[in-house]
């Protein structure tokens, strides 16, 4: 077996053993080496099936009775076997991914569907001269075909074999599907095809049966079907030696399909002879000879994994002994933490309900300190209690990542919100400030960054009496699949010494004790986003001094999204002259930064007078502002007032406005500011995408402007030199039309449509076009018989003719081709593909133009 198949075998997770002792085989025929007693075996049913063969070859002549029941049940028997062989191989396919069984298994579809036709073309069957009509020459053909075409499936599938690739499961599975679905489709087509070309077009062929007798004609066409069939057995027999079982029963296959043919097609007199039913017994032998073997293989592998079934439950146990044996050692573990807590908290709650009630009642000054020193206590060592708790999950590895596609805005976006009452409540200011490098939209976990966040948020407003708050998000390293991030949270707060830096993400450890009492808490947040920080690939760290606020920050590793990333289209906002006005430099800072990031010219001022002062002096210089960005607390009414008045005295247009506030003081602003066109309010804090379609909905009103589609400007670049070019669209399909007219159009291509060939010809006698775009099949007159005439028309003979069709066969093209066209398209269409086409065969129109001239 090579490597290609023991890869395969692999690969089906079933190891079965070997036809003969001590040889490990793959699990299924196509694929598993033929031992030397199945070669004796096929071996000697060949030679049994050409000896029977011989012994009634004398006799073929011999008249028997006409059986009427014999056809019928033979033509059954034929179409069952047949599909459930089909179906079978393409199983197998399904799991070997071999494209050799595909097209294997389309031969077996083949033969149904054309053996369907001969049943309902045979005369007396279904009625007297056959469903299809034709008569007894109809049914012969089809038998031809019939014989002559499976052989040809079998020398593309031996030739398949020989030429196997090394598999590669990620970048091969597209081409073996399409070889399935194209030798699927092959099949079908060519059973039908043949069928009504035996019936409907029986008057193209010659006659090889004279009532029930054959003519001379018979011997060159069954001569042909015979030696397609030894090309078949000839092409099998290069691999007898290292055979699989699948081609030892397509051997035994075609040698009685070389018995059946000489029987009942070369040696016989007519219809109901020896031959006759000798050679259909040898096509029911045909049929069966590969249904057997795959019918005893699955048996057999239903036996084995039983066996295996077995062995993995024992296995299983093994596993499980172990596991439980691990088990036990960590709910140890568990179960003490699990007792200590409970132990724990239940003196925890008398303490803090009796302080509780304690509180509530008469107590002296002395008395009442020491009962809510108690009872703060007693609250802060059940916090510590619950942070235990969690981070004996963590050391457990109990915790782990996520896999989910999210934004990165959107995360802190959320981390915003969730503290906007504490921020309003502390007077504090939170801003984002996110690189415009950081793709806007990862794989990871979202719920595990955002437990960071919060915990150093958290903290920030804890340890910060009064200033701003600031998540800053940019890149660090970005390869093909990852991307990595740094985030990080600084504050204004008191800040913290190097010797609480040094040790600030151990286990339990907290700030100086003095600020411990002051603030609380357990001192575990910490060392449970480092140790989350670590399990996203990062590292997190501090930096701070006493007095200045501190900035925690953190890196984290994220995957990229496979459909790639949608940017914003800067093509849907146009540059403006800008004003901002906020008090924190930082914010101020932030908005100038993503403003100027978008082609925009941004002022800025800290107060009103100042905003009005710069907004006069703009006016002035005739290059006022036509964008105000104002805090709301830092009295966005008045300069809105004070503009207005302004623009009103000098017949300035009111520039448009976006006022920013805090959630708790949306209603109030807007019922200060009143109904105002062209102002919007956005709560604070605002991510980069927020602000940049705020200013869109301004710009362009509710509705952004229809965004450019990358294709469309493809082709439009593309097909410039083709602008104006004239293009007749053969095709009857009106979904077609419209998507291919629509191609066209995109690439500035005036497109005329017809709705089949004859429409086509007199749209050419008529008019003159640079290029025909034909479809293949359409009512009335196909697209061959179009291309003909057109080709027999003045107008058409150096006219460029252009196959535009779903038929993508080979055969499709080449007849295309012989039929005069220029060059073949396949459907659906490939933008490059019809690009490449055109510039390749319509002429501009100012080169038309010339020659015309």
């Amino acid at each position: 077996m090579g490597e290609v198949e023991a890869q395969r075998a692999a690969a089906s997770g079933v190891a079965l053993d070997g036809d003969e002792a001590g040889d490990p085989a793959p699990s299924f025929l196509a694929i598993q080496p033929a031992g030397r007693r199945a070669r004796l075996r096929a071996f000697a049913t060949m030679g049994l099936s050409l000896g029977v063969c011989l012994a009634l070859a004398p006799f073929a002549k011999l008249q028997l009775p006409a059986v009427a029941a014999f056809i019928p049940l033979y033509e059954a028997a034929l179409v069952l076997n047949d599909l459930i062989t089909a179906a079978l191989l393409y199983g197998q396919w399904r799991i070997t991914r071999l494209r050799a069984l595909a097209v294997l298994a389309s031969g077996y579809l083949f033969t149904a569907t054309i053996t369907i036709g001969h049943a309902l073309s045979f005369p007396g069957l279904f009625a007297p001269g056959g469903v299809l009509g034709a008569g007894p020459q109809s049914t012969a053909w089809i038998y031809m075909f019939w014989h002559g075409g499976f052989p040809l499936f079998v020398v593309v599938y031996a030739w398949m074999r020989r030429g196997t690739p090394a598999p590669d499961a990620d970048a091969d599975a597209a081409g073996e599907r399409r070889t399935a679905v194209l030798a699927t489709a092959a099949a079908l087509i060519l059973g039908v095809g043949l069928t009504a070309l035996a019936t409907a077009g029986h008057a193209l062929l010659p006659a090889i049966m004279s009532g029930n007798r054959y003519t001379p004609a018979m011997l060159v066409t069954v001569g042909t079907v015979w030696v397609l069939c030894i090309a078949a057995l000839l092409a099998l027999l290069p691999r007898r030696r290292d055979a699989s079982m699948l081609d030892l029963g397509l051997m035994v296959v075609m040698v009685a399909w070389l018995c059946d043919i000489a029987l009942s097609a070369m040696l016989n007199g007519g219809r109901y002879d020896l031959g006759f039913y000798a050679g259909r017994i040898y096509g029911l032998l045909a049929c069966s000879a590969v249904l057997a073997e795959l019918l005893f293989e699955n048996a057999v592998l239903y036996a084995r994994l039983a066996q295996a079934h077995g062995r993995e439950r024992q296995r299983a146990a093994e596993l499980a002994l172990a596991r439980d044996e691990a088990q036990r050692a960590n709910a140890s573990k568990s179960l003490f933490l699990a007792s200590m807590s409970h132990e724990i908290r239940t003196p925890m709650n008398a303490v803090i309900g009796l302080t509780h009630l304690a509180l509530q009642g008469p107590l002296e000054g002395r008395q009442r300190d020491y009962v809510a020193k108690a009872h703060t206590s007693s609250k802060a060592l059940l916090a510590l209690l619950n942070d235990i708790l969690d981070y004996s999950k963590v050391e457990a590895g109990k915790i782990s990542l996520e896999a989910e596609e999210f934004g990165i805005e959107e995360v802190v976006e959320n981390v915003g919100e969730l503290f906007s009452a504490r921020l309003e409540e502390t007077g504090l200011d939170l801003v984002f400030d996110i690189d415009r490098e950081v793709p806007p939209r990862v794989v990871g976990d979202a719920f595990r960054l955002t437990q960071v966040l919060n915990n150093l948020v958290g903290n920030a407003i804890k340890f910060t009496p009064r200033g701003e708050i600031v998540i800053r998000v940019e890149l660090i390293e970005r390869t093909p699949e990852r991307v990595g991030l740094r985030l990080a949270v600084r504050d204004t707060g008191i800040g913290m010494s190097r010797e609480t830096r040094e040790r600030l993400f151990e286990a339990f450890a907290q700030g100086e004790s003095g600020t411990a009492r002051r603030f609380g808490g357990t001192g575990l947040g910490l060392a449970i986003c480092r140790r989350l920080v670590a399990l996203m690939g990062g590292e997190i760290a501090v930096d701070s001094e006493l007095g200045s606020g501190s900035t925690f920050r953190f890196s984290a590793w994220f995957g990229l999204t496979a459909a790639g990333e949608p940017r914003r289209d800067l093509h849907r906002i146009r540059g403006m002259r800008a004003l901002v006005m906020d008090g924190p430099p930082t914010e101020r800072e932030a908005w100038i930064s993503m403003l100027s990031s978008w082609r925009f010219q941004v002022s800025a001022a800290a107060f009103v007078d100042d905003a009005v002062f710069k907004f006069q002096r703009a006016a002035s210089h005739e290059l006022p502002y036509e964008l105000l960005v104002l805090d709301g607390k830092t009295g966005a009414a008045a300069v809105l007032e004070k503009v207005e008045t302004l623009c009103a005295e000098r017949g300035l247009p009111t520039p448009r406005v976006l006022v920013l506030t805090g959630q708790h003081h949306v209603d109030a602003l807007e019922r200060e500011l009143g109904p105002r066109e062209g102002l919007q309010v956005l709560v604070k804090p605002v991510t980069p995408s927020r602000l940049f379609e705020a200013i869109v909905r301004l710009q362009h009103g509710t509705e952004a402007p229809r965004i450019a589609r990358p294709l469309e400007k493809t082709l439009d670049e593309a097909l410039r030199s083709l602008r104006g070019a004239q293009v007749l669209l053969v095709e009857d399909d009106p979904v077609n039309q419209q998507v291919a007219q629509a191609f066209l159009e995109l690439g500035g291509l005036a497109v005329t449509i017809a709705g089949n060939g004859l429409q086509a010809v007199d749209l050419v006698r008529e008019r003159a076009f640079d290029l025909v775009l034909m479809d293949m099949q359409m009512p009335e007159m196909g697209g061959i018989e179009a291309t003909r005439c057109i080709r027999l028309l003045p107008q058409g003979e150096g006219l460029p003719i252009v196959a535009m069709t779903a038929a993508a066969m080979d055969e499709d093209r080449q007849a295309c081709l012989a039929a005069g066209m220029d060059a073949h398209i396949g459907k659906p269409i490939v933008p490059a593909e019809l690009v490449e086409a055109l510039l390749k065969w319509a002429q501009p129109p100012s080169r038309v133009a010339d020659g015309v001239a």
